[in-house]
């Protein structure tokens, strides 16, 4: 009863049984079985290989596309910034697995501390990057390899 004991005991004790109960059912729920067919209907199987296989595929080709963009730095970019930048931005493709953040400023910053230069020649640099990654993704996801001699 409310009127009993002060209102913070009585209002703490509420919360605590809530608490408990909510578990109570959170654990029945998971523990709870079901037929076989009812399981497979919430999942998409297909979604989650093609998910696996894409995301296989796109770190094949993150692994030589960085390779080949490292190699070609000074016939895709004639200025010595613009290859600082770039150079900042195949380190962070090579390093992907180790990233554990997936902001955009935070990867400008990183990439303006790699480069030590201003944002204006990160973004030029980034969207020629961009162009270069997709034209080329798309070509290796066609035909599973990279006609390198179109890019340069």
């Amino acid at each position: 009863e409310p009127g009993k004991g002060k209102a913070y005991s009585f209002f703490t004790i509420c919360a605590k049984n809530y608490c408990i109960k909510k578990n109570q059912d959170l654990h029945k729920e998971t523990l709870r079985s079901g037929d076989l067919l009812e399981v497979d209907n919430e999942r998409n199987v297909y979604a989650e290989i093609d998910l696996e296989s894409y995301q296989e595929v796109l770190k094949d080709f993150i692994k030589i596309w960085s390779d080949w963009c490292y190699d070609n730095l000074e016939g895709l970019y004639k200025s010595k910034n613009e290859r600082k930048v770039a150079d900042a931005f195949i380190t962070l493709f090579q390093n992907i697995g180790d990233l554990e953040l997936y902001n955009k400023k935070e990867l400008y910053i990183l990439i303006r501390e790699h480069s030590k230069l201003d944002t204006q020649y990160i973004t030029k640099v980034a969207k020629s990057l961009k162009v270069l990654f997709y034209t080329m993704f798309s070509e290796y996801r066609r035909t599973g390899k990279i006609d390198t001699t179109l890019y340069l």
